[in-house]
């Protein structure tokens, strides 16, 4: 190779800003990312009009701190028809319009929450959307690792395109790890025949004078992820879930929203879901809410929510609790098949745990098990209403108030060896449909046993037998151990209260007296 020989004024041809003549290291590397091709046909970098200097060198396109989503939309539709990344720099962007993702495969990503990106109206956000019809989705479509910063003005005529990010049209898409705040209306949105979403280690935050919802899926589709997100001081909910077949929200913590912490709802379609993990406080209703009392179709609601953190939060009216799950006369929607599990609730004012539906539309299945549960209201700690199959198993409920756990026109209820403590009464089913099973739970005493004795002289005995409960007949047994010196005769149990029964001998048993044993146990 022949080395052609070049002046000092044929390179500070090539590099015009050089005003001294000398060839710097940085002169280098202009020349070389000028005279080289980047190899970069499926990533574009846009670079803020604050970015450091070192970013400029590498920008397809620049930014001047107005209307920046221009540069950053040309650059989106400058990427190949196979898709890429968008990449912007560290800075501040501004922008007065939406952000548009209308292709598949294309990923919008900063530099952490260093990339702010700022909007100065209502109507602007980041936007991944296709048409409607399941042909006409994108698919595999990113935001991620950035800040958005919405316009903080009110929410005019509640319209969903004042989202921060939204997601509508599109399959298998993902927002991960953003800072979302200031949004007139929600943070997060997928809505609109949306399909397996994955909305993952975001921060949601209201800060404004308008918004709704911090995450909101509001779809037909199936198959989301909502995981180890932060969401705070939302007008509505913290994350509320409308559709969506096939739900996951895990490992998120929520805080001081003025609705619910998370709501699930089903909109035209079977909706299956699990709730697990996540920490919620501060909310101004329930913290967990199942079900919104709206008539949603024939289609069933379901699933499971387990060990979730409720350490405060609701408005101490009893119609509202730490996990709500509620549906209403005449709502066609079917909700069962529901474990609760393993949830810690205390200090929520308002009733713990309210499990309630309405006598011509129940719900079917419940198990409550392995929750602890503390109460310092006048509520139930526990309330159960209008629910076929009911297992309540091995919870801890401490309530100084009214009940610790309280079923009412349930069917088939079960509540066995839960630890329950208060000063009030403790465990209660009141006008049972049918068979209902109560036993061994620690404070409300179901079974008693002990020996008594008909005295000579007597021919009855009162007997305490300690229930917290009033037993009948059936649940009496007496054993008798002895003959007496006189033949007793015939032997009855009557008089049975809430505190005491009382055997009967037709016979004085004479100067021997008569002992026996007893025992007491309402199944």
């Amino acid at each position: 190779m022949v080395d052609t020989i070049r002046t000092i004024a044929a390179l500070q041809s090539v590099l015009a800003d050089n005003a001294a003549g000398d060839i710097s290291a940085q002169d280098v590397r202009d020349f070389l990312v000028s005279a080289l091709p980047t190899g970069r046909a499926a990533t574009k970098v846009v670079v803020a009009s604050d970015a450091d200097s070192q970013w400029t060198a590498q920008a397809d396109f620049t930014c001047d701190g107005t209307a920046d989503e221009v540069q950053i939309q040309a650059a989106i539709d400058a990427l190949p028809s196979m898709g890429g990344t968008v990449l912007l720099s560290e800075g501040n962007f501004s922008i007065d319009d939406d952000i548009n993702i209308q292709a598949s495969n294309i990923t919008l990503k900063g530099c952490g929450w260093g990339t702010i990106v700022t909007a100065t109206v209502r109507l602007a956000g980041i936007r991944i959307f296709g048409a409607t019809g399941a042909v006409n989705h994108i698919t595999e479509c990113i935001v991620r690792d950035l800040k958005f910063v919405g316009s903080g003005l009110s929410n005019v005529g509640n319209n969903n395109e004042q989202t921060g990010i939204k997601v509508y049209f599109a399959d298998d898409c993902q927002v991960l790890n953003c800072w979302v705040e200031q949004c007139p209306y929600d943070g997060i949105l997928f809505l609109d025949e949306t399909n397996r979403g994955q909305i993952i280690g975001n921060v949601v935050k209201q800060g404004g004078s308008g918004g709704d919802d911090g995450i909101n899926v509001l779809t037909d589709g199936g198959g989301f992820v909502i995981a180890n997100n932060y969401v705070s001081d939302q007008v509505s909910d913290g994350i509320h879930v409308s559709g969506g077949k096939n739900v996951s929200i895990t490992g998120n913590v929520i805080e001081d929203c003025t609705v619910n912490g998370i709501t699930i709802t089903n909109v035209s379609q079977n909706t299956s879901f699990t709730c697990t993990g996540n920490v919620v406080s501060g909310s101004g209703k329930s913290g967990i809410g199942i079900g919104d009392g709206l008539d949603r179709g024939a289609f069933y609601l379901r699933g499971t929510i387990s060990s979730n953190l409720i350490p405060s939060g609701g408005d101490g009216t009893g119609t509202e609790g730490g996990i709500h799950i509620q549906t209403t006369a005449g709502e066609s929607t079917v909700m069962g098949d529901f474990l609760i599990a393993n949830n810690v609730i205390k200090t929520y004012s308002g009733i713990q745990i309210r499990v309630v539906a309405a006598s011509n539309n129940k719900i079917t299945t419940l198990v409550l098990s392995g929750n602890i549960v503390e109460s310092a209201i006048a509520q139930d700690a526990i309330f159960i209403q209008y629910v076929d199959e009911v297992l309540c198993i091995g919870n801890m409920v401490d309530n100084d108030s009214q009940q610790s756990i309280q079923t009412d026109n349930c069917g088939n209820s079960t509540l066995i060896n839960n630890h329950t403590h208060g000063s009030g009464p403790q465990v209660a089913a009141t006008n049972i449909t049918t068979l209902a099973t109560i036993r061994g739970n620690h404070g409300w005493k179901t079974e008693g046993s002990g020996t008594a004795t008909v005295l000579s002289g007597q021919t009855t005995i009162a007997v305490t037998h300690g229930l917290d409960v009033t037993p009948t007949v059936e649940d009496i047994s007496i054993t008798f151990n002895e003959q007496g010196t006189s033949d007793y005769g015939r032997w009855w149990v009557d008089t049975i209260t809430s505190t005491q029964f009382t055997l009967n001998v037709s016979v004085d048993p004479g100067v021997s007296n008569l002992t026996f044993g007893w025992r007491v146990a309402v199944l």
